[in-house]
Formats: structure tokens, sequence, C-alpha cells
């Protein structure tokens, strides 16, 4: 539907996540402000500068093209609140290097006095002048404040008399994991909430349980929340999928992998007693890829890329993040889908109705108790583990590979029309249209939604093709990857060696193709050069580093202090190291990039910021975007 008026009401939608940034949710963000532009609103959103992302979380300069050509967008500063992610080893201070536990806590006090949030109230001040700033331009209708952080609700009530909209994509009150209470109503951060909540026109959250228990615990806003759930945006390539035979299927997982809460080691044995090389097989009976961000700040545990690494040969490959409009491509190539979920009844899944969509089998690896289970029980292609063991996710595996070997067009069909269902612009249509009343415009019924987004998806396929459109092109943050290749040389500093580390460095490099990468790699008592002929010893701990450590494991400020004091002495050990050998010395001053793997090795790569000119950075995610830049 759209509106037929030659004065068109103005939504400002803040949103710290979105485009370029890959952080969770980014979709929701990006997809609400279009869904409103297509109908008809005039469309602003307020957000941080996209460059930080690429330094702290890594981004994806596609979504860039997937923003409404009529939405406009203005990028304020952060104002500080993400200084604790960024990767600039020359920008901390001594206090960050040789004591970080104070740093944070007067960061975190520092952003308190505004917003009682840790770090995202230094938001508060810069956002709320911009969007001040945009009102006095053209006067706001709406704002819709999309959380977390949740210091964009405080900016949705710095324009007086302009009604808002609180998107939970989360949950503030409460852990969505665990369920514990984060703040009870009663506190001063559950007051401040209970006023957010009384002054909104509407309160939006992602599912029923998290809506039940916010109901629970502020039955007197009740009557404004809403259930406005996540929904799929077709994508360049989306289409229904073919039932056909397949002896030897190929799986996939798309998303965040928040190992820490799913079951990944037991689906990763399930998937062995499966598939693997085992009871015989010479070869794995499947094939999976593993793709997406290993955690939400896109770093990887080198354990669990350890883990990745001792799967392989079973045939199960871990291959990074995939663009967005590259989604499409990635699913056809695959004849079933995986879905790991975090445990908890709060949880849905920013995957889940894009998996549906998709049309094909999904095993799912999660607790039946969540809020995901609602949207699949009806799935005529859900194969879910009956227990959270090896064996139960090996037996549902099974179960999807025999419907792969004997496939059921009929029930293939079904799938694929219950997925479409949960095209996100049909799910908004009805939300937009009460708002648009509410702020006092008429609606007349127009074309619906959902065909004008698949239309919109078969441009953008067919625009492929052709030259970028004129006045859309977007250079990604850090220039463009173009170019003959520059033969970059990158330091890896770690404290303990891990070849893992080592490997994805290479392969997060190798998407770039204006770098040309020569990695050497500093370790404790251990190196890796090109010939592989040199190592480099450190001097052993001396008296006031093993009673530092002896005292690390106390608890209260005893530990922390001797903590902070054992990492200083041992960094302090690996620079001298670095230093005083000549090979080393002479491998420092010709880097390009110095990067720190490891908590230890930030001290000490930092310590040596004098002795080099090199770019300094901590951890992958801060090395490729010295390398695009």
């Amino acid at each position: 539907m759209k509106i037929a008026s030659n004065v068109k009401p103005h939504l400002l939608y803040i949103g710290f996540a979105y485009p370029p940034s890959t952080a969770s949710s980014v979709y929701r963000s990006l997809a609400v402000p279009n869904a409103f532009a297509a109908a008809g609103w005039d469309v602003t959103v307020l957000t941080i500068d996209g460059e930080t992302w690429s330094e702290i979380s890594g981004v994806d300069t596609g979504l860039l093209d997937s923003i409404d050509s009529s939405v406009q967008v203005v990028r304020v500063s952060d104002g500080g609140s993400e200084d604790h992610a960024r990767g600039d080893l020359r920008d901390y201070s001594r206090l960050r290097i040789e004591a970080p536990y104070v740093w944070e806590r007067l960061k975190s006090l520092r952003s308190r006095r505004s917003f009682p949030e840790a770090f995202h109230g230094l938001w508060l001040k810069p956002a709320s002048k911009a969007a001040r700033e945009v009102h006095r331009h053209h006067p706001v209708n709406l704002v819709i404040a999309s959380a977390s952080p949740y210091v964009s609700f405080a900016v949705a009530r710095s324009l007086p008399d302009v009604p808002y909209v609180l998107d939970y994509r989360d949950a503030w009150a409460f852990n969505t994991i665990t369920g514990s209470d984060n703040f009870s109503p009663r506190s001063s951060n559950g007051k401040l909430e209970a006023t957010f909540l009384q002054e909104a026109l509407q309160v939006w959250f992602v599912n029923a349980p998290i809506q039940d228990e916010y109901v629970r615990r502020y039955p007197a806003t009740a009557a404004k929340m809403r259930v406005v759930p996540n929904g799929f945006d077709p994508q360049p390539g989306h289409g229904r999928p073919t039932a056909r035979r397949r002896a030897t299927p190929s799986f996939g997982y798309l998303g965040t992998l928040q190992h820490e809460n799913n079951p990944l080691d037991a689906f990763l044995d399930g998937w062995v007693e499966a598939f693997g090389l085992t009871g015989g097989r010479k070869t794995p009976a499947a094939t999976a890829q593993i793709r997406g961000k290993l955690s939400s700040s896109g770093s990887a545990a080198p354990e669990l890329l350890r883990r990745f690494d001792g799967v392989r040969r079973h045939g199960i490959e871990y291959g990074g993040p995939v663009p967005k409009r590259e989604v499409a491509r990635f699913y056809k190539d695959l004849d079933a889908l995986i879905l790991l979920l975090a445990s908890g009844k709060y949880v849905t899944g920013g995957k889940t109705a894009e998996y549906l969509a998709t049309g094909l089998p999904i095993v799912s690896a999660h607790e039946h108790g969540n809020a995901a289970t609602d949207l699949l029980r009806d799935y005529p292609l859900w194969f879910p583990a009956t227990e959270l063991t090896a064996t139960g996710i090996s037996a549902a595996l099974r179960r999807c590979a025999q419907q792969l070997q004997e496939p059921d067009e009929a029930r293939w069909s079904a799938a694929w029309d219950y997925g479409q269902s949960f095209l996100r612009s049909t799910l908004m249509a009805p939300v937009i249209e009460e708002l648009t009343r509410s702020v006092g415009f008429p609606l007349p019924g127009l074309t619906p939604p959902d065909a004008g987004d698949r239309k919109k998806a078969e441009r953008h396929e067919e625009a492929e093709t052709k030259e970028p459109r004129a006045g859309r092109q977007v250079q990604a943050p850090g220039g463009p990857d173009i170019g003959a290749a520059r033969d970059v040389r990158v330091l890896v500093v770690m404290d303990d060696a891990s070849r893992e580390v080592l490997e994805d460095v290479r392969a997060r490099a190798s998407s770039i193709r204006t770098v040309s990468l020569s990695l050497v790699e500093f370790a404790a008592n251990y190196t890796h050069t090109a010939d592989g002929s040199h190592t480099l010893s450190l001097a052993p701990a001396g008296r006031a580093e093993r009673m530092a450590y002896r005292l690390s494991s106390a608890g209260g400020p005893v530990g922390m202090l001797s903590r902070l004091c054992h990492d200083n002495l041992r960094s302090r050990r690996l620079a001298l190291a670095v230093l005083k050998d000549r090979t080393f010395g002479a491998e420092l001053r010709m880097a390009d990039v110095v990067m720190a793997a490891d908590t230890r090795a930030i001290r000490a790569v930092w310590q040596l910021r004098s002795r080099t000119q090199a770019d300094l950075v901590r951890g992958v995610v801060a090395l490729v975007h010295v390398l695009k830049r």
C-alpha cells in the first residue's frame, strides 16, 4: 500500500547498527526503513559512521546498495562508544594497555552518566543533537528506535511531542538466553524502561514469548505491545528449489555462530556419526558448508578454528561470511540447511524465516521449547533433533538424507508455499498501515508490497549484468578493491603459537584483491618464518612474574592486580625478545602491519610502537580493515 498524498509523513529511524554493518539484526534495521519508504513515507535513518564497523566487526558493502534510493542516511560519530572494540593499537593509551580493567571501568562510568548502559551511553549526545537537526530541517511525524543498544530509546525521546515506537530486537530487562533478570521493574533501570514504554506509541517484539514476559513485567502498557516478527527479504536468485534425488547431499549453515550457547560440539560429533569416516567409510556420505561469522565481533578463537580443522576430513568446511547479495546463491547450491540456535525459550534466530523461505529441508539442532519452534512446527520439510546429543542430531541428519534420496514433490511444494508467507514486507504491511493512520495520514490501498518486493529482487538480478546505476555507486569503507595487488608484509605476534590463527588470516586476506600477503609469525618459544630456520626464545620468567602468577587465581582486587602484573611482565619479555633478536628486529622494520593475536601480544606490540612505522592492530578484523585501506 502507498500513501496517495502530496505531503508525506516523515519517519526518523534510529538504528545504531545499519549497513554496511554486519552486526546482529542489521537486516531488520535495513528492511524496516525500506518498507516505510516503499509505502510512501519520507524516511531518514540516523546511525553511526559506516567506517566504524569496518574496524570493529567487519562490513558487507553490498548491503549499501540494498538501501531504498529515497532513504536519507545521516551518519554521526559513535561518541567514543565503540572505542573498546577498536583495533588500532597506536591509539591506545598507556592506561588502557597496562590496566585495561581500570580503563574500561572509567569509560563505562563516563557512559553511564549519560545513560545506564556501558559504553553506548556516549552516543546519546551526538545522536540526540543530530535528531533535533533532522527535525528542524524536515519535521518528523514518527520516530522508530531500534535496540540494542538501548540508548536509541533515549534518543527517540529527544524530540518533544513526536510519537515514537520502540523496536525490541532483544530484551533489555532480562537475558533471552538464560531468562535471568538484568534488572527488576522496581530498579532505577526498570523505572526508566517503564517511562519509555508509557510514553511510546507502540512497542514491538520479535516473538510472543518476549512480549508475554514484558506484559508480565509492565502490565500497564500491554495494549501498546505488538509482535512484529522477523521475515525474509528476497535477494537476487531467490526461487523455488527442485526436488531432486541426492545420494551425497550438501548441507549448509549460514549465520553468526554463537558457539558458546549452542550445541555445536554435539552437532559436529553427530555429523561424524551420521556421515563421517566411520564404520568403514572411505569418503564422507555428505558434505556441509559452515558460513558466517564465528562471533558477533567477527573474531575467531583458535580452539574453534582447531575444532573445524579436525572435522574437515569428515566433509565439513568453514568458509567465512557470505555477502547479503550472495545469500540466495549460497542456498541454491545446497540440498538442506542446518539450524543451530542458542538455548532459551525466547530465541527465534534471525535466520529462521530466511531458512523457511528457501523451501529446503531444515535440520534443527536446538531446544524445542524456543520461539523458533513455533515457526518451524508446521514446515513440511522440518527434521528436528529429538535430543541435543550426537546420537539425536545424527538421527535427524539421517532422516533428512533419506528424504533427499526419495524426495516427495508434493511435500517440497508445500514447504515452498509455507516459507513464502514469511516475506517481511507482507508482515510489515498492517503495522505500517496502522501507524500511518495513527499519525493522521490517509492510506488508500494500492499494489500489495510483496509483489513489489519480488519485482525489486528480479530487477537486482537483471542489473548484475549491467553497469551500476548512476548515483547509487557506493565506495566501500577504506577504498575499492581495484588495481594491481600489492605485497603486504604482516607480522603476527602471539603468546601461544596457533597455526589455525595464521590460516584464518590468510583466508580473510585472500578475499581482498589488492593484497598479496606475506606472513611471519612471532610466538613465545616458537616461530614460523619463510624457511622455518629461526626460533625466538623468551628469557625465563623473573621472580616478580612467578609470584604474580601464583596470586592471579585469588579473588577480588588481589587477583585482578596480580593478573595485570603477570600479563604485563610476560608481554615485556615477549617485546624484549623481539628487540634483542637481530633477525626479528629486521622483520619488524620491514613490516607493513604488525598484528597482535592475543591479549599479551597486544601489550608486546604496543611496546614496540616506536621501533617500527608499521600499522599496529589487534585481531584479524582490524587487520582486514587496514589491508582494505
